[in-house]
This record gives structure tokens, C-alpha cells and sequence, in this order.
């Protein structure tokens, strides 16, 4: 028997179809029959259906988020795009294994099945991986084919009027924190609305809030209140040390915590389970210098900010070297990034090579820039009073008296700004493995929604 079942409303009627064509079919198999074994006067015997056959005795449907552990699906619709189809199991009414029954179209959700026996059929869906359901909802290929800066990024503008050949919007890499209600997340896009930066090949989705934090009326943060030389000796204003870090972690430094612990996201108190869903991250540390390509110091090749975003990345997870301004030998030396410098925690800034390859590969913020990047915060419906945020990344000393940091000017520049300025702060955090989206498409308008489990 051939038959085709569609997804919809109304695949209790194309049940009850499957079974009239199998009555039409039986029949026409028992004249075949009689055809070649009778006169053509002989009378054709009457056909019944013994038993009627309940949809639930036909076709189970069985939904895993984690590949192993299956759950029956209640609805009378098939499951929807974020699941698909892995394999079906089949017995005739004898209890006997029927292999290769049913096959499955998981593009027009169609069952296709093929059989001459009276069979009950189980169907396995699983849970799609989130980096399918990204690549699925990617209609202008803006999510990386290829691994870039440690993970798939998304990369483009952040806005129709400034797409070119190249470079395309991004606008479906929306994504809620905090709430697993669409309309609540629609309505308090402050509180709730992030983007994500990019999926690492684990599948740990690294995300930043697209608004930066507020505490009260108050959207400007210092990266540090010590920044005078003779305050930040040693590793005293190095970043797991400054109030910034301290205070996105919820910790006390110069004020109170303003992202976990902070009353406004009450998501981000450490017994809420949204809490939980964050990986706690490795982050690396340390300076990038300033007005430089690359030099030669004391033999080595040593690179600065002014690259594009692959060789940042490079200086910023210590493949290459760059350098550092030493006071106490008052000249500049080798800097190297390393596991030696660096803290696990929950919440970080975005890096500089974040922005960069939000972008593209190529481009050099220091030299080359302008406010088309999807990062950007004014593409992110930006209600501060100023257009430029802090990044994790210093630039150190230098040759300066004061201690700076890299941050995103309101033209898209990359420049340095001293620790007690105060520019937006827009956490960003990775989120454990088995996150699962469960609904939307990833625009603003229709963001992806978590699974809460």
C-alpha cells in the first residue's frame, strides 16, 4: 500500500483516508487474484474490515530535546521545524518488526508510507541542534560557514541602507534572556532583548545584551575608579580586579552589583533558573597596544589594534605577541596573552576582536570605520545618552600617565579611553550546552525563545 500523510488540522480525515484506500486497495488486490484464478462471470466476494484501526493504534509520535529521552506528542499537528524527523518503528498486528515502512519528508512534513500489512507505527523526532535552527532561520547567509575568531560569528550590518555586495544585514540573530514569553520580551526589550555574537562548534551560544545595563537613571559606567599609575601597581587595575568586572559579577566595587544580583533583572539572581543557564567562561585578559601594525621588539615581531579582526584575535587568545608600556623600566616590552591571565566567571565585556569580526575579517577599526557594524550600540536601539561602550580589553599604559582601556566610539572607531570615563556597559555571557530554542525566527520582532527546562 502507498499512501501520503500530510501535516495540518486535519490528519485525523487523511487517517481515516489511509484506511478507505486501503479497503480500495485490498479490493482491487483480491479481484488482481480472482482475475487469474476465475471466470470473468465468477462473483466478487465481499471485502470488510474486520477492525477498525484508532488513530493512536496507527501512528505514535515521540519527541526527544536531548536524543535519548523520548516524551509522546500529544498534538494532532506534526512537530514543528525546530524538530526533525529521526526514524520510525513498525509492527504488524502479529507484533511483528516491519523494517523500512515509513519514510519521512521533514521539508513538507510528510509521512510516506508503503506496506500491503495492517501496521502500528511509532515516529522519532529530535530536537533539532541549535546551530541547524540558526543556519535555517539565516535567509542572507550572515552566519560564518567557516569558524572565525574561535567560533561561527554573525557578520554584517545593522541595517538595510547600509548593506553592499558583501556585507548584508543582520537581523535574525535576536534572542531573549530572562523570559521565555515572547510579548513580555517584545514589550521590556530593555530588560530582556539580546543578540547573539556567534555559536561556538560545541554549541554554546555567546550572546550580548543589546541594551546596555542601567542601575536606576543611570546607563554610564566607569571600567575602573583607580587609574592613576601609583593607584594601579602591580594587578591591582588589571581586569578581574576593577570595579566593572566586580560589579557585572555581583560583586560591591565603587557601587552596587548591576547585572547579577541587581534587582532590575531579577533573571540574573543566583538562585533563578536563568541564572543557571549561563556556562561560567574562561575569560582572558590583558593590553593591546595602541597605533600599532606590527614592529619588531628586541628581535620578535609584535603586533598592535591596528589590524583587522583575525590578527586581534590572535593577540587576544596569545597566538601573537604585542606590547606593553613598563613603567618601572620606563620603555615598552613584549606583552603576551595567556592562561595565566584569566578568570572564570560568568560575565564579560565583549573583546576587541568582537567587534571587529562582527564585521568582517578584514576590516581595521582603528584606521577604516563607520557606524555600519550590527554590534554597534546605535544599532541596537540605543537610548544612552552617548554612542560609545567599553570593551574587556586594555590598552594599558603605554606611554601615558593614566590607565586606559579599548572602547567603541560614537563614529565606530576603536580608540582608548581612560577607566574613570564612562561610557554603556552590554554584558555578554555564553550559555551552557543544553539550551534549547524552542520558538521564533530570530528578528526583533519574532525573537528566539529558550526552552525553559
Amino acid at each position: 500500500m502507498f499512501c501520503i500523510c500530510k501535516n495540518g488540522e486535519n490528519m485525523k480525515k487523511e487517517i481515516k483516508y489511509i484506511l478507505f484506500m486501503f479497503i480500495i486497495l485490498l479490493a482491487l488486490f483480491s479481484f488482481q487474484l480472482l482475475f487469474h484464478n476465475k471466470d470473468y462471470n465468477d462473483t466478487l466476494p465481499e471485502v470488510k474490515l474486520k477492525e477498525k484501526i484508532e488513530k493512536e493504534k496507527a501512528f505514535a509520535i515521540m519527541l526527544s530535546k536531548d536524543g535519548s529521552n523520548y516524551q509522546k506528542y500529544e498534538s494532532d499537528e506534526w512537530p514543528d521545524d525546530k524538530y526533525k524527523f529521526k526514524e520510525a518503528k513498525c509492527v504488524d498486528n502479529k507484533g511483528n518488526l516491519v523494517d523500512n515502512a515509513v519514510g519521512f519528508d521533514n521539508k513538507t512534513k510528510t509521512v510516506i508510507l508503503e506496506t500491503d500489512k495492517t501496521l502500528s507505527c511509532t515516529l522519532y523526532f529530535d530536537h533539532k541542534e541549535t546551530i541547524e535552527i540558526l543556519r535555517d532561520n539565516d535567509n542572507n547567509n550572515v552566519l560564518s560557514t567557516d569558524i572565525v575568531g574561535g567560533m561561527y560569528r554573525y557578520q554584517g550590518v545593522g541595517n538595510k541602507e547600509q548593506e553592499d555586495e558583501t556585507h548584508k544585514i543582520v537581523d535574525n540573530n535576536y534572542i531573549c534572556f530572562g523570559t521565555d514569553k515572547k510579548e513580555e520580551c517584545i514589550n521590556n526589550k530593555d530588560k530582556y532583548m539580546y543578540r547573539i555574537i556567534g555559536i561556538t562548534k560545541e554549541g554554546q551560544l555567546y550572546l550580548i545584551k543589546m541594551k546596555g545595563i542601567e542601575e536606576g537613571e543611570d546607563k554610564r559606567f566607569q571600567w575602573n575608579s583607580k587609574y592613576d599609575l601609583t593607584e594601579c601597581e602591580g594587578e591591582t587595575c588589571e581586569w578581574p580586579n576593577v570595579d566593572i568586572y566586580k560589579r557585572l559579577n555581583g560583586e560591591t566595587s565603587n557601587g552596587n552589583p548591576v547585572f547579577i544580583n541587581n534587582p532590575r533583572y531579577e533573571y540574573m539572581q543566583e538562585e533563578n533558573d536563568w541564572y543557571k543557564k549561563i556556562e561560567k567562561h574562561n575569560w582572558l585578559y590583558g593590553d593591546v597596544a595602541n597605533g600599532l601594525e606590527k614592529t619588531t621588539l628586541d628581535g620578535e615581531i609584535i603586533y598592535g589594534s591596528t589590524n583587522n579582526g583575525l590578527i586581534i584575535y590572535d593577540i587576544e587568545t596569545g597566538v601573537k605577541p604585542t606590547r606593553t608600556y613598563d613603567y618601572q623600566q620606563q620603555k615598552y616590552v613584549k606583552h603576551q596573552w595567556s592562561a595565566e591571565k584569566s578568570i572564570d566567571a560568568k560575565i564579560g565585556l565583549m573583546y576587541l576582536h568582537d567587534y571587529y569580526l562582527a564585521y568582517d575579517n578584514e576590516r581595521n577599526w582603528r584606521l577604516n570605520y563607520d557606524t555600519n557594524n550590527w554590534i554597534f550600540v546605535d544599532n541596537n536601539n540605543n537610548t544612552a545618552s552617548v554612542s560609545y561602550e567599553w570593551t574587556i580589553s586594555r590598552v594599558g599604559y603605554q606611554n601615558e600617565g593614566n590607565g586606559t582601556a579599548w572602547s567603541i566610539h560614537l563614529n565606530g572607531q576603536v580608540v582608548s579611553n581612560g577607566f574613570g570615563t564612562r561610557p554603556i556597559v552590554r554584558p555578554t555571557f555564553y550559555l551552557t550546552t543544553d539550551n534549547k530554542i524552542k520558538n521564533g525566527i530570530g528578528i526583533i520582532d519574532d525573537p528566539f525563545i529558550l526552552d525553559v527546562i
